[in-house]
């Protein structure tokens, strides 16, 4: 399993320098990703971005446990029909949830 957010920075860091690669050497072209490829990467990298916030929120000092299930139910109300995984992770009825009475208030 890997963490999305090594993925978002390995896609950020892609965007960042795609237009330098091609300028070092012509080789790498065959690598890159076609056009289409490239459309979906960077759709990915906004979504991931989403995440990357919520996980930024999320390290601050001042986040409840309240605001911890807003922001996870916001990602899952986004997401969730896209990347229906996410619920068994983000979700009031999750399997790793400790206590559903605490999680619904």
């Amino acid at each position: 399993e890997t963490r999305w957010a090594s993925c978002y920075n390995m896609l950020s860091r892609f965007f960042h320098l795609k237009d330098y690669l091609t300028d070092l050497d012509y080789s790498l072209l065959a690598l890159l990703p076609c056009p289409l490829q490239e459309r979906r990467l960077k759709a990915l990298l906004e979504d991931l971005g989403n995440f990357e916030t919520v996980s930024k929120r999320l390290q601050r000092d001042d986040t409840t446990m309240a605001d911890t299930r807003i922001l996870f139910d916001g990602l899952l109300l986004k997401f969730g029909s896209m990347y229906p995984e996410i619920s068994s992770y983000l979700s009031i009825s999750a399997g790793i949830i400790f206590s559903p009475i605490f999680e619904t208030g």
